[in-house]
């Protein structure tokens, strides 16, 4: 019985895998109309990006529900800005909107250390990534106070916390790396700065402990020490730096 049990399972998983080889993925144009789809829904029926949400009780839109939504809007305007998509002047329109509303600040102000409130920063993160504002004192600032308390290193024993403010600190390292961080490691063979070498551990106990909780088991400096030998080499990749020539969004 068990035996036919086991075949039968397995003559239905090999077919199953037969059958997804053979149908047809959507072209990414598909897919991408498809994302522009949903996200007209969203900004039909929330045309003001910065005015409150309300589920059973009104509360500001930096909350962790708009700010996972925001996330995927970078990520919908990163491939519309590449693709030169029509809808992405209006997209990235209602991102900056929404940041600008806000004042690139966190919920309940910079001295949160609930991810529920600094979420949001990941949004504002990436847009000084882009180069569209210059405003990052107010995320800094927050991560500052966070790994400055010794209490946070208990922030991060529920899990909505590791998708909501880990990518904070990995936004802001790579912000550190390209302007304010010129101590990386040298490589021990080659002299180079880069991921060869050793890695050095950064003095400050509470940012390096919430940092390597981040990594595993990949040492930190800073906010937390980025490993992609591409990152660490590539200006194109970590050219982060804003101009005043190309501050906002595009119209």
């Amino acid at each position: 019985m068990k035996r036919t049990a086991l075949l039968t399972l397995l003559f239905i998983t090999a077919f199953g895998v037969a059958a997804a080889k053979k149908a047809k993925l959507p072209t990414r144009s598909e897919v991408l109309n498809a994302m522009e789809l949903a996200n007209d829904h969203f900004t039909k029926k929330y045309p003001d990006a910065g005015a409150p949400t309300f589920v059973k009780r009104s509360r500001p839109s930096n909350l962790w529900t708009r700010g996972v939504y925001f996330e995927g809007l970078v990520a919908l305007t990163d491939i519309e800005r590449a693709a030169n998509a029509p809808k992405y002047n209006a997209n990235n329109q209602y991102l900056y909107d929404w940041a600008s509303f806000h004042k690139w600040v966190p919920r309940n102000g910079v001295k949160t250390r609930d991810a529920d409130d600094y979420c949001c920063c990941q949004a504002y993160l990436a847009m000084y990534l882009n180069r569209q504002t210059t405003e990052i004192a107010p995320t800094r600032e927050c991560m500052d106070n966070l790994l400055a308390t010794e209490e946070s290193v208990h922030d991060w024993t529920w899990i909505d916390a590791i998708q909501m403010g880990l990518p904070v600190l990995t936004k802001l390292s790579l912000v550190e790396q390209k302007e304010g961080d010129s101590n990386l490691p040298a490589d021990s063979s080659t002299g180079a700065k880069g991921c060869g070498g050793a890695i050095k551990t950064s003095p400050h106990p509470i940012r390096s402990q919430t940092a390597a909780t981040a990594t595993g088991a990949a040492a930190t400096d800073g906010y937390m020490r980025h490993s992609c030998v591409p990152c660490r080499t590539s200006s194109t990749c970590l050219d982060t730096t804003p101009t005043s020539a190309n501050i906002g969004p595009t119209t």
